[in-house]
Parts: structure tokens; sequence; C-alpha cells
């Protein structure tokens, strides 16, 4: 998926005057919408899923 950084400004507008206090961020990789969020005086819930874990949940071979 790669790197968000080039979404953030857009994440930002879009997301700014919607009332929230919390996010979930399940492919949190660097961090950098974490952090955003962080900025933005949210609570962030952070993981990285990996297809290896979402294959073995899935019942499928990796």
């Amino acid at each position: 998926m790669g790197s968000k950084s080039r979404l953030l400004p857009w994440i930002f507008d879009t997301l700014n005057e919607l009332d929230f206090e919390s996010v979930l961020d399940p492919f949190s990789g660097t961090g950098c919408v974490g952090y955003l969020f962080k900025s933005m005086d949210r609570r962030v819930v952070a993981e990285v899923v990996r297809e290896i874990w979402t294959a073995e949940i899935s019942g499928i071979s990796a």
C-alpha cells in the first residue's frame, strides 16, 4: 500500500471538521496518519495487519 504521507493534507482537510474522538488505523506502517490524528488531539489505535495474519485468520495458506 505504501506510505500515505502524500494523502495527509487531504485526510486533514476531509476529516478535521468531523466530530470524533478516536480513530483506528489498521495499516499504520510508518505511523504518519496516526501522528496526524494525534496532532488533531484524537485518540489513535494503530496496528499493522500483515498479509500472513489475515491469511491465517481466514484459513488460507500464505
